[in-house]
């Protein structure tokens, strides 16, 4: 019986004249139970978004970038590779692999190449000391501190977990998402796809 059906039922015991109190309320119960338990679904055929995979369009977005007051989108970055890069300095794996990331930065020097890094659950100050003390990421950077509906639209937009890796083409097509430490090497994967 589908669920329209099952709360047409319900919405009759409850009126029906002949019903007494104690029926009454049943029928309410069974009304409300209807709507607890099917609203997920009917929550889920509404909106089927989710991270995106190859092949997709990158979603829209407008962040201002850490060292400037610049803006970057989609169209800002059309006509370039670039590679969205999700990570955090507390994210101990994100850590490990930032040698392998600045060697594959160096790599791609004087290519039609970028780097996008968003930090989440950040804080400015951290992640300045972070890039004095450790490593400098001479790349874009966009810091958001602590925001739980932040944290799910970015999730949403490019990928749930960190490190998170979203190769884009020059048009905007995700060419490559890689959740977690890579098992392909970080510029062999980069080159594979940059070949202009």
């Amino acid at each position: 019986m589908g669920v329209f059906n099952l709360h047409t039922q319900a919405l009759s015991t409850m009126f029906s004249p002949r019903r007494t109190t104690q029926a009454k309320f049943f029928g309410i119960a069974i009304f409300f139970g209807t709507l607890l338990l099917f609203s997920p679904v009917l929550a889920q055929a509404q909106d089927n978004s989710g991270p995106p995979d190859v092949g997709d369009q990158l979603s829209d977005f407008e962040f201002t970038l850490l060292d400037s007051d610049e803006v970057i989108s989609p169209e800002s970055m059309q006509g370039t590779y670039y590679m969205v890069y999700l990570w955090s300095t507390s994210c101990g794996v994100c850590r490990q692999e930032m040698p392998e990331l600045h060697e594959m930065y160096d790599a791609m020097a004087g290519e039609n190449f970028e780097i996008l890094s968003i930090a989440v659950e950040e804080d400015v100050e951290r992640v300045a000391h972070y890039r004095e003390e450790e490593h400098p990421m001479p790349w874009q950077h966009v810091v958001f501190e602590f925001d739980r509906e932040i944290i799910m639209e970015l999730s949403r937009k490019f990928a749930s977990g960190m490190p998170a890796k979203i190769v884009v083409s020059p048009d905007g097509t995700i060419l490559e998402v890689v959740s977690g430490r890579s098992e392909t090497d970080l510029t062999e994967m980069i080159s594979e796809h940059v070949t202009e």
